[in-house]
């Protein structure tokens, strides 16, 4: 299985099946494979550039890829270039656009201080899915990096979509709340 599963063009392919059945089982069978990190990061720029070129009448290739590379390959794709996951959420299909908000969410460095107009870009989608990845994005934040993102958070607030501003609400009064902890603290 090992040896099988050592070659690119073999694993890419299971990974792109058009039959969802061998998209599962690459899936499942890879969970358990060792694959070097030159074959690795090879089937994730191959992956990433068949997701960029997929249309929506294969949309559910395009869910089955995303999944298993989150599964997979995550800690592959935790350094992954913002470069890359702009050109993810320039995608149409929104499960790729989504995508790029989690990578965000699991990358080493763009999870703690993620770039503001990528952010806004999630948030601004059209489809809830991918608004909810900038939510989530958001949350995941600390406390000390949200209070730079003030205006952010109040213009969020009042934003066009009522899920945003439904969710955001809670994460303005978790920071006003620990805030107002901390002033407390500072009077007494």
């Amino acid at each position: 299985k090992q040896e099988l599963f050592s070659k690119v063009e073999f694993v890419f392919g299971l990974i792109i099946s058009e039959h969802a059945e061998s998209r599962q089982a690459a899936r499942n069978a890879l969970r358990g494979v060792t694959l070097s990190s030159e074959r690795t990061e090879l089937v994730c720029a191959r992956l990433t550039a068949h997701l960029l070129a997929i249309t929506s009448d294969n949309e559910d290739i395009a869910a089955d890829i995303c999944d298993t590379m989150l599964l997979v390959f995550a800690a592959q794709l935790r350094t992954i270039s913002e470069t890359v996951i702009r050109d993810l959420l320039a995608s149409d299909l929104a499960i790729v656009q989504r995508f790029a908000g989690d990578l965000i969410q699991q990358h080493d460095e763009l999870s703690k201080h993620p770039p503001q107009d990528i952010v806004q870009s999630l948030l601004d989608s059209e489809h809830a899915l991918v608004r909810a990845a900038g939510v989530r994005i958001i949350f995941q934040l600390p406390d000390d990096v949200l209070k730079d993102c003030l205006e952010l958070l109040i213009a969020l607030t009042r934003h066009v979509h009522p899920d945003v501003r439904s969710e955001i609400r809670s994460a303005v009064i978790r920071l006003t709340s620990n805030f107002c902890l901390q002033m407390g603290t500072h009077w007494t």
